[in-house]
Formats: C-alpha cells, sequence, structure tokens
C-alpha cells in the first residue's frame, strides 16, 4: 500500500499528493505550544494509531493495515482515505467514526467493495468517493453529504433515485459508474445540486429528467457517453463543465 501520512492538524494535507513518497505529520510537540513538522513513513500494524486520539486526517492507508485498528477512540479523525480493498475486508468499523467528514476509499484494481451499509452511520460525512466495483448501492447515504464520486462503480441499476434524495447534495460526478441505458432523475430530486459530471457511460442512451428536478443546477458535463444522443432543453442552457480530474 502507498505511504501513510497523518495529522493531528486540521488542513495540514491540502497540498499533499496521493502520490506522496513520505506521510506528512504535523502535530504538537508534548510540553511545547509551537506546532512541528516531521517526515516518517509508517509501516504496518498500526495497532498504535487507535490512540492517537487528536488525530484528524489519516492518507493512505491500506486495508490490510486498517483491520488492525480500533477505531473507537479516533474521536477527532476528520478525514480518511483507504487503499487496496477488496470485497474479502469487512469496513464496518468505519461506522464509530462519528466525526468523519471527508471518506476516500480505493479498491485494488477491478475489486469490488464489501458491504458499503455502514456509511449511513457517518452521521456528519460530507464528502464520499468510491473508486470500485460496487455491487449493490446503498439505500441510504448520511443527509450531510454535499459531495460524492463514484467512479468504476459499474452498477447494472439506476443510482439516481437514491442519490436523488439526498438534500445536500450540490456535486455528483459519475464516472464508468453505471452499465445500464436508461438514467431517471424525478420532480423534486437533486433539489441542491449544482454540478453534476457524466463521464464514461458508455451504454446510456436516454436521461429523463422531471420538470422539478435539478432546480439549481449550475454547471454540467457529459464526456464519454457516446449513446446518448438527446438531453432535456433545460439543460442545454446550462454551463458546460470539462472533464473533473481534481475531483478533491
Amino acid at each position: 500500500s502507498l505511504p501513510l501520512g497523518v495529522s493531528q492538524d486540521e488542513g495540514s494535507l491540502g497540498d499533499q499528493q496521493w502520490s506522496s513518497s513520505a506521510g506528512h505529520v504535523q502535530g504538537v510537540g508534548s510540553g511545547h505550544d509551537k506546532t512541528t513538522d516531521t517526515f516518517a513513513l509508517y509501516s504496518k500494524p498500526l495497532v498504535h494509531i487507535s490512540k492517537l486520539t487528536s488525530l484528524q486526517v489519516l492518507e493512505g492507508v491500506g486495508c490490510d493495515q486498517w483491520k488492525d485498528v480500533d477505531p473507537v477512540h479516533l474521536v477527532n479523525l476528520g478525514e480518511l482515505s483507504m487503499f487496496d480493498i477488496s470485497k474479502s475486508y469487512s469496513l464496518n468499523n468505519i461506522s464509530s467514526l462519528k466525526n468523519l467528514s471527508t471518506l476516500t476509499l480505493f479498491c485494488d484494481g477491478y475489486q469490488t467493495f464489501p458491504s458499503l451499509e455502514f456509511v449511513n452511520c457517518c452521521e456528519k460525512l460530507q464528502k464520499l468517493r468510491l473508486e470500485g466495483v460496487i455491487e449493490k448501492l446503498p439505500h441510504l447515504f448520511p443527509n450531510s453529504i454535499t459531495m460524492m464520486v463514484l467512479w468504476g462503480s459499474g452498477l447494472t441499476e439506476d443510482a439516481m433515485p437514491i442519490l436523488g434524495m439526498l438534500p445536500n447534495l450540490r456535486n455528483l460526478d459519475l464516472v464508468s459508474a453505471y452499465e445500464g441505458k436508461e438514467i431517471m432523475c424525478s420532480d423534486n430530486n437533486f433539489s441542491q445540486l449544482e454540478f453534476l459530471q457524466l463521464e464514461d457511460l458508455r451504454n446510456l442512451e436516454r436521461w429523463d429528467l422531471g420538470t422539478s428536478a435539478l432546480p439549481l443546477i449550475k454547471g454540467l458535463g457529459i464526456h464519454d457517453c457516446p449513446n446518448l444522443k438527446e438531453i432535456s432543453e433545460r439543460m442545454k442552457d446550462v454551463e458546460l463543465l470539462k472533464r473533473n480530474y481534481n475531483m478533491w
């Protein structure tokens, strides 16, 4: 798995790239008021991470490392990113992270996620990125979610009826996320959505849009959806978005 970066200072990893060669550790030294910066590499196991009750950011942890962590005492953890996930692992203990606001999960290659039902227990979650195959999308997500990225999900059922009910969702990116031919955004769905990206949905042919769906939409990106020949007249006046390579 990739090197691990941890932080006890919120935002200190904002400039760190996924491909960092070293984890950035920033915290307050014992008995000092001054914040100190150090660089370190962390190797498995990570059982002692559980004792860092002030920890706010944990980036780049491998799924095989996470299984050694008891997260119940990570009461201040707000950001977590995990790699090398496969269906054989359970991620249910993430549900104990009650202050988690940003969650990024990457499967190993074209592996499938285990059950994602735990996500609904993360009641303060705002940003969710899932990269990997999802056999079944959870029917419930926290109402707090404002940004979501589904990448390589390979869903066979339309996710829009579920995602459209999220009352605070403002940004949605679907990249290679759906294998079906039709998506439907019903009336009153996506009431707060401002930016929508549909990318690499190769089989998509039809997008049904209710007259009162997406009332606040500001930007729309449609890329590599070769069979989608027509969109709603209302969407034709929306600003076109370029590909989003960043995705926070």
